[in-house]
């Protein structure tokens, strides 16, 4: 069987996968992490302040923004988060975003305590390197779910790409095999 323009059958859905696969480059895969990271940080701002951030915390979160990012994307490539291919994301790699998350909320809650106790963070420069609690926390939320959500959507979708194609070639009649030496597996 033959699809217009003299395809064969299984070549427009192969297409559409060599496609995605281009989409999902590692470059691509990096800038959507550093996205989802970027995003993340500004939600949580207007998440805590219920949109209606005051003037100078405005001031804060974009000084903060690439320093937040840096930090949080250098523990997620600390613990090997950008070698993982999406294909295959598992329970195995959601435990180690979440560490990655959970190290960079401690730093993150860290340095607030620490600049509080020692540094006038009302009206002085430290003011700068300070994220509110309730920041540093909804920001944590934002990235692990983030982080873990496009990967977690990229499995399924591919899952159901080869779902459907495996559903499209299951035409072909079934030949019995058997297996010889298989070993202690047969």
């Amino acid at each position: 069987r033959a699809l217009a323009g003299g395809l064969p059958a299984g070549s427009a859905l192969l297409c559409g996968n060599e496609r995605m696969a281009r989409l999902f480059s590692r470059w691509t895969q990096v800038a959507i992490d550093i996205a989802v990271l970027a995003l993340a940080f500004g939600a949580a701002f207007v998440l805590r302040f219920e949109a209606n951030i005051p003037p100078q915390m405005f001031k804060r979160m974009v000084f903060l923004w690439p320093y937040v990012v840096a930090v949080q994307y250098g523990a997620l490539y600390g613990v090997g988060v950008p070698r993982f291919v999406w294909r295959y994301v598992g329970l195995k790699e959601i435990v180690r975003i979440f560490s990655a998350v959970g190290l960079t909320a401690a730093v993150f809650i860290c340095i607030r305590l620490f600049t509080h106790s020692f540094f006038d963070v009302i009206q002085g420069p430290a003011q700068y390197v300070t994220i509110p609690l309730g920041v540093i926390a909804v920001d944590a939320l934002l990235v692990f779910l983030g982080i873990a959500g496009v990967r977690v959507t990229r499995r399924l979708q591919i899952e159901f790409f080869d779902s459907r194609r495996r559903r499209n070639a299951s035409t072909s009649p079934e030949v019995p095999t058997l297996l010889v030496g298989a070993g202690q597996a047969g």
